[in-house]
């Protein structure tokens, strides 16, 4: 199997799973131009990531909205 087949058979083993999250994430309110519900929409990004397997982390910036870093270890490509 060739590396972008497996990519798609991921994609189609996960669709329902990924069109979730993203019905979860468009119903969150959140308005940047406002401030509204900034921190609650990194957390809930930042619980996503924790339960995919990723260690992140979420900073606040003075004067500006929150910030998710993340980060995941795979194994080394043979290339």
């Amino acid at each position: 199997m060739d590396a972008m087949q497996a990519v798609y058979d991921t994609i189609d083993a996960h669709a329902n799973e990924y069109v979730e999250d993203l019905q979860t994430l468009v119903q969150q309110p959140s308005v940047s131009a406002q401030g509204i519900g900034l921190r609650e929409c990194a957390e809930l990004v930042q619980d996503m990531m924790h339960r995919d397997g990723l260690d992140a982390a979420l900073y606040e910036l003075d004067g500006g909205p929150p910030v998710i870093c993340g980060h995941m270890t795979t194994a080394r490509s043979e290339r």
